[in-house]
Order: structure tokens, then C-alpha cells, then sequence
């Protein structure tokens, strides 16, 4: 697991789909895994969900590691197939934040491949 690094992608595969999603959220986020509930982990918007809640979390404390794990959706985003595109717009960016207050460090936080999947 890597804790206030760059996420490194260059051992990733040239495709990220579901399964490649959650292996590489086991690997680098692991208590983020331990939070999917057992057989969630089958439902991708569930789990993209899940991560989008501990990233909100994450955000409204201001915590650095929101970066990281902007820096992982940035980079799976790149490698995504359709189906896990579709998550990411729908379960992660769609209204993301909730919290008024966080759209402004949000804006100014998430990589530009984000910002521009969001609109």
C-alpha cells in the first residue's frame, strides 16, 4: 500500500475493467476493500460508491490523501473500459461533493481528466 506517494501505474494493465479495478483497490487502498461488504464487491457502482463516500469523508477534513485517491481515479479513469467509465460518472462524479462547502477545494484538488468527466 502506498500512503502520501504518487500512485504508480506503470505495472497496470493497458485496460482496467471491473475486476482490474478491484484488485488494484485491494492493492493500493486496502481499508478501503476491507469496507466492501461481502458479495458487494461483484456490484461496481456499490463499490464505487463506497469510494466516492470515503473520499467525501476524506475531502471535508481536508485530509492529503483525498489527493491520492483522486490520483488513483485519475489514473484508472485513463485505462477504464465502458462499464467502468459508466461507474466513475455515475456512482463517483455525479453530484460529487455533496458537502456546498467542499465544490471549491474539490475543484481545485481533482486532476483535470476528472473535472472533465464530471461536466
Amino acid at each position: 500500500m502506498q500512503t502520501d506517494k504518487e500512485i504508480d501505474d506503470s505495472s497496470w494493465p493497458e485496460t482496467v475493467n471491473h475486476n482490474v479495478f478491484i484488485t488494484l483497490l485491494k492493492f493500493h487502498f486496502p481499508d478501503i476493500y476491507q469496507t466492501i461488504e461481502d458479495g458487494s464487491a461483484d456490484l461496481l457502482h456499490i463499490v464505487m460508491g463506497n469510494f466516492r463516500n470515503v473520499v467525501e469523508e476524506n475531502l471535508s477534513l481536508r485530509e492529503k490523501r483525498t489527493h491520492q485517491y483522486f490520483d488513483f481515479l485519475s489514473k484508472v479513469l485513463d485505462k477504464a473500459d465502458d462499464d467502468l467509465i459508466n461507474a466513475i460518472e455515475l456512482s463517483f462524479l455525479s453530484g460529487f461533493p455533496q458537502n456546498r462547502e467542499d465544490i471549491e477545494t474539490a475543484a481545485n484538488w481533482m486532476p483535470e481528466n476528472l473535472k472533465r468527466a464530471k461536466k
